[in-house]
């Protein structure tokens, strides 16, 4: 995963579906942190630890947010996520996150939608996530997809 050429996304599906209870989502979440000791701009293990975090029972939400601004930030740059597999990587994240906490699914949604996805990440964000477990990328898409027609 650490040296995957999409850096590790392609892998997010399986272990997100190893975790099956908070206690999952913590061993987890340590074994994550210890790799960001030495890979501590890793995008998917920075994205991977905000998932954990959020459904493990200690959770530190706003920790988990500064998670995953920091995935959406240079370090997807640094280690060259194109948009679309952003995009999937979080769909991922908020469709394992809704089942377990639907506010906590919603910022991160709203943390995504604030970074101005194009129409086709919108697409493939709600694609992966779910139509249910998204509230605000079908409308940011719709509104976005209206306004061309008008225009």
């Amino acid at each position: 995963m650490l040296s995957a050429d999409d850096a590790g996304v392609g892998d997010l599906p399986e272990i997100l579906q190893e975790i099956v209870s908070p206690d999952d989502a913590a061993k987890l979440r340590g074994e994550v942190a210890r790799l960001l000791g030495t890979y501590a701009d890793h995008p998917v293990l920075l994205l991977l630890r905000a998932i954990t975090e959020l459904l493990s029972r200690d959770c530190d939400s706003e920790r988990a947010i500064d998670d995953l601004d920091a995935f959406l930030g240079p370090s997807r740059m640094q280690y060259g996520l194109d948009d679309d597999s952003v995009a999937m990587a979080l769909g991922e994240a908020i469709r394992v996150v809704h089942r377990k906490n639907q506010d906590l699914s919603f910022r991160i949604e709203q943390k995504y939608t604030k970074h101005n996805p194009s129409n086709n990440e919108l697409r493939r964000f709600i694609q992966v996530a779910g139509i249910k477990a998204t509230r605000i990328a079908p409308w940011s898409l719709l509104v976005s997809t209206a306004s061309r027609l008008v225009d």
